[in-house]
């Protein structure tokens, strides 16, 4: 159990911790506390959290998540738990929604990179560049004549296409190489989802948690929501929008009983 200071809530050096004392020193605000009393809170908080800890299903009408076999997930799905830190997640991979993101990136990412070659071209003639001859400008080293104030301008206008097209292309690479995994350590957890160590983290109060559930995204694709897997703790945080239903609901069971392994 990581030991956390009851005034400021941070982790204690265990090299500060004396169990024979009974004593536990946090360097950060120079407090002094009982370990008895710390492992006691600890002990309630688990406990408190447990009672609250809800699992429903909200979609697809099933009237909760189905325990997983957790020694034997499903292609694609892990489980591991070394003692100290566990981990449960799935690969977002998926060829046919990967095909379709690589398309709209490459084709939208091809309209607007006319556009911001042209206006590359003239910001560099503003700032008195040479226009290289192997810049793939439309009309060669010879950059459009456009006015600085129509190039600032469209600097600003271009900024949102170029944002849509980085984010279609994180989507694709998602799509091919991505995951998402929940890490519990004592009582912090970690959502992570990305592609290998680049991605998205957010994190939560594991003693804080009120439930798990599958529920809806709040936002739209096709005019229709998406299934998400909520944790309701500190904050609420909805992930795997991308994965597989099969791989959704293997990690909702899997955290159901993480979660409360870890109370």
């Amino acid at each position: 159990m990581s030991v956390l200071c009851p005034v400021c809530r941070k982790e204690i050096d265990p090299d500060d911790v004396n169990v024979a004392a009974d004593v536990a020193f946090c360097r950060a605000c120079n407090n002094a506390a009982k370990l008895s009393a710390i492992a006691e809170e600890f002990s309630e908080r688990r406990e408190a959290a447990r009672s609250r800890l809800t699992v429903t299903e909200e979609t697809d009408g099933d009237a909760s998540i189905p325990a997983p076999d957790l020694a034997n997930p499903p292609k694609g799905c892990w489980y591991r738990d070394d003692g100290l830190e566990a981990r449960v997640g799935a690969t977002c991979r998926s060829l046919a929604g990967a095909a379709f993101m690589l398309f709209f990136t490459l084709f939208w990412n091809g309209v607007v990179s006319v556009f911001v070659v042209i206006n590359v071209a003239s910001t560099l003639v503003h700032l008195g560049v040479a226009v290289p001859a192997w810049f793939p400008s439309p009309k060669g080293n010879t950059a459009p004549n456009m006015p600085l104030g129509m190039t600032l301008f469209l600097w600003l206008f271009l900024t949102p296409f170029i944002l849509i097209g980085a984010f279609t292309a994180a989507m694709a690479l998602t799509s091919l190489f991505g995951h998402v995994e929940v890490r519990v350590r004592d009582t912090h957890g970690t959502v992570f989802t990305g592609v290998g160590p680049v991605g998205w983290k957010r994190r939560f109060d594991v003693a804080n948690v009120r439930g798990v559930a599958i529920g809806q995204t709040s936002w739209k694709e096709n005019n229709q929501t998406k299934p998400v897997i909520v944790i309701e703790a500190d904050k609420t945080i909805r992930f795997g929008s991308m994965l597989h239903q099969k791989h959704r609901t293997f990690v909702a069971g899997a955290l159901r009983n993480l979660l409360a392994v870890h109370k």
